[in-house]
């Protein structure tokens, strides 16, 4: 397993590579190398340069592992074998339909839809580096410090962008999101970006930390300070979410709670402290609703409208227009064919229906349901891996219903938040040492 070698044999090395990569994803734009080449991300660099080193001094080692990492990668097989097989069922229905697509459609193929392998890849290594990582409470703690903060810092710049503290948008806003500072952080009414590039992924994402931290409340919080730190962070978080004024993460947010709640009503019997802790948070998000501004209802409604909705409709007409291209060809699908058919459809589904055919949407759904499985058998108790556990399974559900007209599998900063995520729960499934 590579990643018990080289510059990554010891955990805490393991550890610092993951903080990196993670402080990368949730905080650094893409830098473009050349006009010619596809954005790059420092995350991207961090994960290919540790692998290739890491293959490198096997090879210059004679290609065998000593006893510890052999041992190691012994607790780890089953694990792993998980997602391979996801991942391998993926790459299988990309190549079978991209040679169906080519052969058989005369469909394009090029150095774009080649680039669909590398970001495989990179999803792929990143949830094999967070099964790999000996995730223990210590580990736990340094994670959680690090994500906390960075999300304070997402925190700050979204409602500095909001009031435009110390003029950012005209200096770092660019710089995070440079293709959209005119037409949503410019725009009438403004739509917050944190440090995505777009305000629904910036949404979605919010509701991520949403079900994470919602879940260490219910289940995990006794004591006043923590629970009070908690419900800040719930409170910041639903904010971000309504400054996006993303229609579809403010649903996904209310999946979340619900949801979440639910699950502790059905855990704890309807016992009072959890009775108590619901109706603190349903307060807590009318509380935060009820700062929002002004514009920010006239948009929800307008959304509600679907007949008249300039966004619902534009959303219909592209699904539709996909979705004919697709029933062409059901089974296998068309293929990537980026140079040749657009990539402008909203709904990750009908994306992935047109490209992959119904074996390969299939096979989809299943990166995101085979984890949620793996953490259903983790999600009894109240230690740490339990409550991911949970979270996982609720922020799942609230991403699968975001990607009905958005998509994070082609999103390269939030995805691999989601796969490390993943990564940690599949871990779980590890043997003991």
């Amino acid at each position: 397993m590579f990643w018990y070698m080289g510059i990554t044999k010891t955990n805490k090395n393991k550890l610092v590579l993951v903080l990196a990569i993670m402080f990368s994803t949730m905080l650094l734009p893409s830098f473009e190398v050349s006009s010619r080449l596809p954005r790059v991300r420092l995350d991207d660099v961090l994960i290919f340069v540790s692998f290739t080193l890491n293959a490198l001094l096997f090879l210059l080692q004679g290609a065998k592992l000593d006893e510890t990492a052999k041992a190691a990668k012994s607790r780890i097989s089953k694990p792993i074998k998980q997602i391979s097989q996801v991942f391998l069922l993926f790459l299988a229905s990309y190549i079978a339909s991209n040679l169906y697509g080519v052969f058989v459609l005369k469909n394009s193929f090029g150095i774009r839809d080649l680039m669909e392998i590398v970001t495989l890849a990179k999803y792929y290594l990143v949830g094999t580096l967070l099964i790999s990582l000996e995730a223990g409470e210590r580990e736990y703690k340094v994670l959680k410090k690090g994500f906390f903060l960075a999300f304070a810092v997402i925190v700050v710049i979204s409602l500095g962008q909001f009031v435009n503290l110390l003029n950012m948008n005209s200096w770092l806003t660019p710089f995070l999101a440079p293709g959209h500072l005119d037409n949503l952080v410019g725009a009438n009414p403004p739509r917050v970006l944190g440090t995505f590039d777009n305000p629904n992924m910036s949404g979605i994402f919010a509701v991520i930390v949403l079900a994470y931290v919602t879940g260490f409340y219910y289940f995990r919080s006794d004591k006043l300070k923590a629970s009070a730190l908690l419900l800040i962070l719930i409170a910041f978080s639903l904010k971000l979410v309504f400054l996006t004024i993303s229609r579809m993460a403010v649903a996904s947010a209310a999946i979340v709670l619900v949801l979440m709640s639910i699950w502790a009503l059905w855990r704890y019997q309807w016992n009072k402290g959890t009775l108590r802790k619901i109706g603190v948070v349903f307060v807590l998000t009318i509380a935060v609703l009820l700062t929002s501004p002004p514009y920010f209802y006239g948009r929800m409604l307008e959304g509600s409208r679907l007949e008249t909705s300039t966004s619902a409709q534009g959303h219909y007409k592209r699904g539709m227009a996909s979705l004919d291209v697709a029933k062409r060809s059901p089974i296998l699908g068309w293929g990537t064919g980026k140079e040749s058919q657009t990539t402008l459809v909203d709904s990750e589904y009908l994306l992935i229906f047109r490209r992959y055919g119904l074996i390969g949407a299939l096979i989809y759904l299943w990166i995101f349901l085979k984890p949620c499985l793996v953490a259903r058998k983790h999600s009894q108790g109240t230690g740490t891996n339990a409550i991911l556990a949970i979270s996982l399974i609720i922020a799942t559900v609230a991403v699968m219903f975001f990607d009905l007209t958005a998509g994070l599998l082609y999103n390269l900063q939030l995805m691999p938040i989601l796969m490390g995520l993943m990564g940690l729960v599949y871990g779980m499934e590890r043997l003991p040492s």
